[in-house]
């Protein structure tokens, strides 16, 4: 080892220099304690392997493992739809009045001895308030699924049929008035109304598909 006081090269193992006696720097030998150059891989005195007694090679750090976290299970998000009872009602209604309705505009409410005269004015009869129920349930119906968020869908179909509902129960309500005597008697007022009824569900139908498609667009 050499000395850093008089550069003597001194014999591996010894702790002070033998010509000038100052203290050798070196690292010691694990095994028989004396000094070796740092640079040593092997102990000069007794050939201990001096690897293991300098400092540990550096190593890479290694970033920590990220837990992965597996994804919630999806579950099924919640319907936002109308409930298979109201559909189901309002689709038996619309039925009626769509059955309804053409049997009225092809036949002659004013003639004697017309079955749907008869049948009006027998419905007029024994469920007078039935043409203003039709109208307020239509109404309530409406209101209903328009204040809904999730029935985007069904407020086309629902605005086409309370139309309908809504048209047929006001022709019946003026056959019932023209047949109590309550309004005026003219023969040419149903036929009237007929036509004007006619034109209102075409405009009522009309908007309802034009609602359709609107709510179909992305």
């Amino acid at each position: 080892m050499r000395c850093a006081h008089c550069n003597f090269d001194n014999v591996a193992g010894v702790t002070v220099c033998q010509v000038c006696g100052t203290p050798l720097e070196g690292v010691a030998c694990p095994r028989c304690g004396s000094l070796n150059p740092a640079d040593f891989h092997f102990c000069g005195f007794c050939g201990y392997t001096m690897q293991e007694a300098g400092s540990a090679p550096a190593t890479v750090p290694v970033p920590p493992v990220q837990a992965v976290t597996p994804p919630p299970s999806q579950a099924p998000a919640p319907s936002n739809g109308p409930p298979p009872v109201v559909l189901i009602g309002f689709g038996a209604i619309l039925s009626l009045a769509a059955a309804a309705y053409p049997w009225y505009l092809f036949g002659d409410p004013t003639a004697t001895g017309s079955t749907l005269s008869e049948v009006l004015e027998v419905g007029w009869r024994w469920f007078p308030g039935a043409p203003l129920a039709l109208i307020a349930v239509s109404a309530v119906t409406s209101t209903l699924v328009s204040m809904v968020r999730g029935w985007n869908t069904a407020r086309p179909a629902v605005a086409v049929g309370s139309g309908l509902v809504t048209l047929l129960a006001a022709t019946w309500l003026g056959e019932g008035l023209t047949r109590t005597e309550l309004g005026t008697t003219d023969a040419g007022l149903p036929a009237t109304g007929a036509v004007l009824a006619t034109i209102g569900a075409i405009v009522v139908i009309s908007v309802g598909l034009w609602s359709f498609q609107r709510s179909r667009t992305p």
